[in-house]
């Protein structure tokens, strides 16, 4: 029986199709083995019920049906009691100003609602063009549940009222990990206060953090424990982050740093260092950059945005000469890694093949117990950061030495050892998800 690891629920024929499964009154029966033992034989909702661990779920407002986000809200606590195991929540949520206490109560109370470690939430405007400006359900969700008991947060979307978490309770989570990815939220001071507060009670666990500035407290008031730190500068950045292993710079210029200094003053006991660009560096930058790391760390990647062009630092721009340029870094970067001394580099190139490089690159958290391994925040496939992957076993088994991908002039180099290193990095699931056989 295939049976799903992620499910998602964001339409009409969805919801109808595993309300009628759900609905059923079927029960257990037993059947013979070949050997003639009897054996329960769960029918597939339990299976289904039992094995799914994250859910995609979107409340919506669509032009036309003025009561179609209270619709969805209903259906919201319904289908969540449907997978009681449920590790991670991703859910969407049109112009809505706050959750019924209705809703926060079953929630809270109903017998099958599930505790979540893991919660992605993302605002939206809806079809009217209403934006989520005046909404603090995201604040209701992370401080009224009092079922859930959140170490994974990720908030997305759109901006919402960022100033107020003033009028909520102080957050009981203690996080593993905090990820800022609300487009377009310029107000730095509500946004400072807001990472306050939404990290106040992680000052002891927090192991990943994304946030704009590194200069922002927290910081430096995680730093034995901080393991990876996602940011927009190095500018304001802690000396004293004696467990950062991962630093990665995301900067609103695109080109690579040419300054020695740059590279010399970041933390020097780092094993991944990465930047994220809009252009693909020409080769002065990459020699730059890699010169001044081989020393301090174990692997350098570079995100680029676009695949089919890179950076002049003659003429502070870009070249569009996809084939030549792109060919010259990757013939560049696959020497520098045939040698075998120095940073590792990587290189993923085109929107896609950055998101995936980025979802697969941070460092993956403490686990909870009790919970499969295999999901966190968007189900990423992390390496541990401490050396990032066993480096010298892959050299000595011929495994992924490189790793290059691009939407334009790449070819994905995957081997099969690479996948079966990323499998051997999940480490065994509980007894109870061992029955998921398929992602979706």
């Amino acid at each position: 029986t295939l049976l799903f690891h992620e499910i998602s629920v964001k339409d009409e024929k969805a919801f109808k199709c595993l309300d009628r499964l759900f609905s059923s009154q079927t029960k257990p029966s037993r059947k013979s083995t070949a050997d003639g033992t009897l054996v329960s034989d769960l029918p597939h909702k339990e299976r289904l019920r039992n094995s799914v661990r994250v859910l995609n779920f979107w409340i919506y407002k669509l032009r036309g049906f003025a009561d179609l986000t209270n619709h969805w809200e209903a259906r919201f606590p319904i289908v969540m009691c449907w997978f009681p195991h449920l590790y991670e929540l991703r859910l969407g949520v049109d112009m809505l100003v706050k959750l019924q206490d209705k809703t926060i109560n079953m929630l809270n109370t109903a017998k099958h609602s599930p505790s979540i470690r893991a919660l992605q939430i993302a605002m939206r405007s809806d079809e009217y063009g209403n934006k989520p400006t005046t909404s603090t359900l995201p604040f209701q969700l992370i401080t009224a549940v009092t079922r859930w008991k959140l170490e994974y947060l990720v908030m997305r979307g759109e901006p919402f009222q960022l100033g107020a978490h003033t009028d909520f309770p102080a957050v009981p989570h203690e996080l593993i990990e905090f990820r800022w990815a609300v487009t377009n939220s310029d107000t730095r001071v509500e946004l400072d206060g807001l990472v306050t507060y939404v990290t106040a009670n992680s000052t002891k666990t927090l192991e990943a953090l994304t946030i704009p500035s590194p200069a922002h407290s927290i910081v430096g008031k995680v730093n034995t424990t901080l393991k990876s730190l996602k940011t927009g500068t190095t500018v304001g950045l802690p000396r004293n982050l004696h467990g950062l292993k991962e630093l990665i710079i995301h900067p609103a210029n695109e080109a690579l740093p040419l300054d020695n200094t740059y590279y010399t003053n970041l933390p020097k006991q780092l094993s991944h260092f990465g930047f994220v660009c809009n252009y693909l560096p020409a080769v002065d930058g990459i020699k730059t950059a890699r010169s001044n790391l081989a020393w301090k760390i174990k692997t350098f990647t570079i995100y680029s945005l676009n695949a089919s062009q890179t950076y002049s630092y003659s003429s502070y721009s870009y070249s569009s000469n996809a084939a030549s340029q792109a060919n010259t870094v990757k013939t560049y970067v696959d020497g520098l890694n045939k040698d075998g001394t120095g940073a590792f580099v990587r290189v993923f190139a085109g929107p896609e093949e950055m998101q995936v490089g980025l979802r697969s690159d941070l460092i993956r958290p403490s686990p909870s117990q009790g919970y499969p391994r295999g999901v966190t925040v968007e189900n990423m496939r992390l390496r541990r950061v401490a050396g990032l992957y066993d480096e010298e076993k892959e050299k000595k088994s011929g495994g992924r030495i490189l790793k290059v991908v691009g939407s334009a002039f790449f070819k994905k180099q995957v081997s099969a050892a690479d996948a079966d290193a990323d499998a051997d990095a999940e480490p065994a699931a509980p007894a109870e998800a061992k029955a998921t056989s398929s992602s979706s």
